[in-house]
């Protein structure tokens, strides 16, 4: 592979016209809780390329399957069949077929990932979600599957981009004084208000409080969401003052009928 392996973020493929867009866009596969542990299994949740529990390696065993490492720990994703072929992290071994997958496509093109002892003549099974890529709490995420891929393409979550970006340079802080009347300064944080930033700086607000609540008061969906005007993450869920704020695309008449119908 022309990329460092070690970088490989799997993100999920978000289409244009989506469902769950009120749930946000950018999904990832991540160890859940944010630590890889053996035993436990893998999630999607809101991605944050500059945590190493993103991250992951792309093993090579030959034609053209691969384990996926974790970045952190000799940990492999490894299908369990006595359990509906959910996936939890093992000690990596080339040997066990039920850690390779095969798919991997590292152009930055949509693929599917595919566990490769689960394969069939027809009806092939892919790597998906239950339902939807956001369970209600965001530091749990949604378990990850495999399921016959013509039932996962239904609802576009079949689909998977591999990202090889090198992290980045963070610069969103937390201020040295609690933001109060005009305290914070560009990429500090945490303010709750516009009336804590300074000058015409406004607050930018993040979710990480459940979808409901992001939605009903118009908080960007994605708790790792990128500032305006600032590099990096931050904190999970907290806001920073920017020089723009976030919009919400929804109408309060479209918020209404999404919480309704939900």
């Amino acid at each position: 592979m022309t990329n460092d392996p070690s970088l490989v973020v799997v993100m999920q493929y978000i289409p244009h016209l989506f469902q769950w867009a009120h749930r946000g866009y950018s999904f990832c596969v991540m160890c859940r809780n944010y630590k890889c542990e053996k035993n436990d299994y893998v999630v999607t949740s809101h991605c944050n390329a500059n945590l190493d529990h993103f991250r992951w390696e792309w093993v090579d065993v030959g034609d053209g399957a691969g384990l996926m490492k974790t970045k952190t720990e000799d940990l492999c994703l490894e299908g369990m069949p006595k359990k509906k072929w959910n996936f939890i992290l093992r000690p990596c071994d080339k040997a066990n077929g039920r850690q390779h997958f095969l798919g991997l496509d590292e152009s930055g093109e949509k693929f599917q990932l595919l566990p490769k002892e689960h394969q069939r003549k027809t009806n092939s099974m892919c790597i998906t979600m239950l339902h939807h890529p956001l369970a209600a709490n965001d530091d749990d995420g949604e378990m990850i599957i495999d399921q016959v891929c013509y039932k996962a393409e239904r609802t576009e979550t079949s689909y998977w981009t591999a990202d090889y970006s090198p992290k980045i340079k963070e610069e969103l802080k937390k201020a040295k004084k609690v933001c109060r009347n005009k305290d914070c300064d560009e990429c500090e944080g945490y303010c709750e208000k516009d009336s804590e930033c300074k000058g015409d700086l406004v607050c930018y607000e993040r979710g990480g409080k459940g979808w409901r609540t992001n939605l009903e008061n118009k908080y960007d969906p994605n708790p790792w969401a990128q500032i305006p005007g600032c590099s990096g993450y931050g904190k999970h869920g907290k806001n920073y003052c920017a020089k723009k704020a976030y919009k919400s695309p929804y109408s309060d008449a479209e918020i209404k009928k999404i919480l309704d119908k939900s």
